[in-house]
């Protein structure tokens, strides 16, 4: 029975999820992060138009919000990066969403 609701978060989170566009090579991916799998530090870019200031949130695979980030990143032209501190997190599967405006960009995070 766990496993199963687990699945049905999971498919929702990936549901809810929406995905924007953006203007690049075809192929590239927005939202980037590494290492992954990661240990205690997090590394995450992404490329926008949009100047409006994003938030990093961490979901668990129970979709339960472990971690937010609101203040890290730094923009240099187009791409917005932040280096983000997860030793915190216990070994597992994460998603990281980052939301900016109307826009939501999400990758799967590996933490060993």
């Amino acid at each position: 029975m766990e496993k199963r609701i687990t699945l049905l978060l999971l498919v929702f989170f990936i549901i809810t999820s929406v995905h924007a566009t953006h203007s690049g090579f075809p192929g590239e991916k927005p939202l980037s992060i590494y290492p992954n799998p990661a240990a205690d530090q997090l590394k995450v870019e992404f490329t926008t138009e949009n100047a409006l200031v994003p938030e990093i949130r961490i979901f668990d695979l129970t979709g339960k919000m472990v971690r937010r980030f609101d203040k890290e990143f730094i923009l240099n032209s187009e791409v917005f990066k932040a280096d983000l501190d997860i030793s915190d997190l216990k070994s597992g599967i994460y998603f990281v969403k980052v939301i900016q405006g109307e826009q939501v960009w999400s990758e799967k995070l590996v933490v060993k």
